[in-house]
């Protein structure tokens, strides 16, 4: 049952649905560049294409590393250009919903049902080494998958994570932990948030109740919910977040004012 809970929430799954299913997407496009470690002295992926003017912080998923999500931008299934992508991985730690077993994790999980308790110091912590990894970047989108979507949703209403800096927010499959404790959200950077309609691990309610938080705060954010998509991915979704990204940060001015940005 643990090894099932990990195995769900973690990208892998998402290669089986469609990389593993179509080889020739898989493959490194020649204009990708992708060097091991965080960029900070941490565990990950850094990938760059082009020029960058952008650089965009991925967050994976409960047991998995910034190998189960780079091949969803250097095989351009994401497709953006002049983009610097940082994949960092999660320090491994016990899980408790996973029997205390010890895997790459960005918080402690003590259960899946609402109104279990929160780990927040470890969410504190991975919203603190995020707000590290962008400290020398310009322009920002933060996006995660699943417990890395709640990390992203964490940090874009923590106080003092540095918005100046975010252009965009992405979460997939997510949920807001702790929802009741932010009162506050930029008002002026644009959040998408995607989730299946059939997740088995986090209900699309969750991530309902993210998006309507986010609308309660005078956020901008928009939800998209996929009919047959369990706790994964797929190329419609990939679709939809490279059009939000083009459309919102790629194709617009790179150097947005922080006053257009803040809360």
């Amino acid at each position: 049952r643990f090894r099932r809970l990990r195995d769900l929430m973690r990208a892998p799954r998402l290669t089986q649905l469609f990389f593993a299913t179509t080889r020739a997407t898989t493959r490194m496009s020649s204009s990708w560049r992708v060097v091991d470690g965080d960029g900070n002295g941490g565990r990950g992926l850094v990938a760059t294409k082009g020029d960058p003017k952008t650089t965009i912080v991925w967050l994976h998923g409960l047991g998995d590393s910034a190998h189960g999500w780079v091949d969803a931008f250097t095989s351009d299934a994401i497709h953006v250009d002049d983009v610097k992508v940082i994949l960092p991985t999660a320090s491994d730690m016990p899980v408790t919903v996973n029997g205390g077993m010890s895997m790459a994790a960005w918080y402690d999980i003590v259960a899946l049902e609402k109104g279990s308790p929160v780990d927040s110091a470890g969410i504190a912590a991975s919203v603190a080494r995020v707000a590290e990894l962008i400290a020398n970047e310009e322009t920002v989108v933060l996006g995660g998958f699943s417990q890395g979507g709640a990390i992203t949703l964490s940090a874009a209403l923590s106080k003092g994570f540095p918005l100046n800096k975010i252009a965009a927010f992405v979460s997939l499959s997510a949920y807001l932990p702790a929802a009741d404790t932010y009162d506050a959200a930029p008002r002026k950077v644009p959040f998408l948030l995607c989730h299946g309609d059939v997740d088995p691990i986090i209900d699309h309610t969750a991530g309902k109740a993210a998006h309507e938080k986010l609308l309660a705060l005078d956020a901008d954010a928009k939800f998209h919910l996929f009919k047959g998509m369990a706790h994964s991915a797929r190329p419609d979704e990939f679709q939809l977040i490279s059009a939000f990204l083009n459309d919102n940060v790629l194709k617009g001015d790179k150097k947005k004012s922080t006053e257009n940005r803040g809360l």
